[in-house]
Parts: C-alpha cells; sequence; structure tokens
C-alpha cells in the first residue's frame, strides 16, 4: 500500500528520513569505492540516489511547514504528508 510510504508520526517520518539519507550516501560510497563501474550501472544508481534525495526533501519540507498532531489522548497520531488533512490510525 502505497499511502504508508507517505504517513506516519513525526518520528517515524524522521527515522524514514534518516533511513533515505543514509541509502543515498552508500550509493555515492559504492561509487567511490568501484570507480571501475560500467555506464549503465552509474547512470542506474544515480537516478536512485535522485530519487531518495528527493523523497527526503519532501519529508523535510512536510516537517518543517506542519506541526505534529496529537489524538484525544495526547499521543501523536500519523500524518499524511501527501494529503496532511487526511487521518490515518486508530484512535478510538
Amino acid at each position: 500500500m502505497r499511502i504508508r510510504k507517505w504517513s506516519g508520526t513525526f518520528d517515524e517520518l524522521e527515522r524514514k528520513k534518516a533511513k533515505l539519507e543514509r541509502a543515498s550516501k552508500r550509493i555515492i560510497e559504492r561509487h567511490q569505492s568501484q570507480d571501475g563501474l560500467g555506464d549503465e550501472f552509474i547512470e542506474q544508481d544515480l537516478k536512485q540516489k535522485e530519487k531518495l534525495d528527493k523523497s527526503a526533501e519532501k519529508i523535510t519540507d512536510f516537517l518543517a511547514t506542519h506541526k505534529e498532531k496529537t489524538g484525544s489522548k495526547g499521543k501523536p497520531i500519523k500524518s499524511n504528508i501527501t494529503d496532511p488533512e487526511k487521518f490515518i490510525g486508530n484512535e478510538f
């Protein structure tokens, strides 16, 4: 389900962002350690890195422009990056 990729509590989103950034960094490290890679492999990896960076940036922008929502019991509820007004989670 694709909706889960773009939803979570602020802590979960922060962890997702860090994971994306680590994966992007590993791509660069792999290229530095294996200079003789073919052009096709390099191009594919760079596209993947760009995709990871774009996703991390999307999460960063969301966290910077929105406040964490809390439920009736004071616990943080999940937010949806693509549709911030959409309710996600069980607060009942």
